[in-house]
C-alpha cells in the first residue's frame, strides 16, 4: 500500500511539478514502475491527478523524468570536475566520491537506477541515454 502522506504538507516551497517528481521518485524506488499509479503519485505530491497529466503526458513521461534528473545530476557534477586542475585518476576519485555522497543522501535514487537495470524495459533505457 502506497502512504497517503503528502509532499504538499511536509514541502509546501515546493512547485507542484518538483513534488510530483519527488513523490514519483519515492514510488518508483519502492514499489516499481508497474506498481505505481499516477493517482498514488499525485496523493503523494498533494497534487490532482489532472495536474500531474498537466505536468507529464503518460506515466513513462514521468519515469523518463524522473531517471533524466539525476542523470543531470551526475553529468552536471562530472562536467564540474573536468574543468578542475588535475589528472584523470583524481577527477575519476572525485566524481566517484561525489556519487557516493550523492548515493546516500538520495537512497531512492539508488534504489530506482538498481530497478532500471534490473528490469532492463524495453525502450526505456534507450530512451534515457538519449
Amino acid at each position: 500500500m502506497v502512504p497517503s502522506s503528502s509532499l504538499a504538507a511536509t514541502l509546501p516551497n515546493l512547485d507542484s511539478a518538483d513534488r510530483i517528481l519527488r513523490a514519483a521518485e519515492t514510488l518508483f524506488a519502492k514499489h516499481g514502475f508497474g506498481a505505481v499509479s499516477m493517482s498514488a503519485i499525485a496523493r503523494r505530491a498533494g497534487v490532482s491527478k489532472a495536474n500531474v497529466f498537466h505536468h507529464f503526458a503518460t506515466k513513462q513521461a514521468l519515469y523518463l523524468a524522473v531517471l533524466t534528473a539525476a542523470c543531470r545530476e551526475s553529468r552536471g557534477l562530472l562536467e564540474d570536475i573536468v574543468q578542475r586542475s588535475g589528472d584523470s585518476a583524481q577527477h575519476l576519485r572525485e566524481f566517484l566520491a561525489g556519487r557516493f555522497a550523492a548515493l546516500q543522501e538520495h537512497g531512492c535514487m539508488s534504489r530506482l537506477f538498481l530497478r532500471e537495470l534490473l528490469e532492463n524495459a524495453t525502450g526505456r533505457s534507450q530512451e534515457l541515454a538519449r
